[in-house]
């Protein structure tokens, strides 16, 4: 019998998907919300974005509609990587950063990480 995952990862067969794997099965259930409710949105899955000289992250995904668009990333547990991305994301970001969060049926935002092009704040 195989050891559980240490942050509690569904077996595959739990988050596949349109015979695609997902990470996580919230990944994969955000991405069945985003099908159903923004089907003329540009989805992108897994962009790989380069962070300054040496540093290249993977958020889920980039949505795009009428309005612009933003990077999502679907997330249980904050990792000590993730939150080491998290600065990165700030100061090489090409956008917003959206981490979501799912609690019972609902989806919530937990925290929007600007990118480096973002407006400076009026203080």
């Amino acid at each position: 019998m195989p050891r559980p995952h240490k942050y509690g990862v569904s077996a595959p067969d739990a988050r596949t998907w349109l015979w695609k794997c997902y990470a996580s099965k919230a990944e994969m259930e955000y991405a069945q919300r985003i099908a159903r409710l923004q089907p003329c949105a540009f989805v992108r899955e897994q962009p790989r974005i380069k962070l300054g000289p040496v540093k290249v992250y993977v958020p889920d995904f980039y949505i795009e509609g009428k309005d612009g668009g933003f990077f999502v990333d679907v997330k249980g547990v904050e990792t000590p990587a993730f939150k080491e991305a998290k600065r990165f994301w700030r100061e090489y970001g090409p956008g917003e950063l959206h981490v979501v969060k799912k609690k019972g049926k609902n989806w919530h935002t937990t925290d929007v990480v600007p990118g480096a092009d973002a407006a400076p704040s009026q203080a």
